[in-house]
């Protein structure tokens, strides 16, 4: 089976997540990495809060929803679309 072609986004897509403690946050990055197989590049924004801003392809948004959904139960996380004030 042949991968399919997408035409290149013109944008990337966003998150802010939070996560609520350093281990989470450590945890979740190594999931992000590991299991998510680069699916968004994850920049901390402020840790002290737990602040993470995703940068994704559009295309896989979904994917990564996925991802986050089902994380949220085990590491407590919020996310939101970028720019969020309430979290920014």
């Amino acid at each position: 089976m042949r991968p399919v072609q997408l035409p290149a986004a013109a944008e990337s897509g966003a998150f802010l997540v939070r996560v609520p403690s350093g281990q989470a946050m450590a945890m979740f990055r190594y999931c992000l990495e590991a299991d998510g197989h680069g699916l968004a590049m994850a920049t901390v924004i402020d840790p002290q809060r737990g602040i993470i801003k995703l940068l994704f392809s559009p295309h896989q948004k979904g994917e990564l929803e996925e991802l986050l959904e089902s994380l949220r139960p085990e590491l407590g996380l919020e996310w939101r679309p970028w720019p969020h004030p309430c979290m920014a």
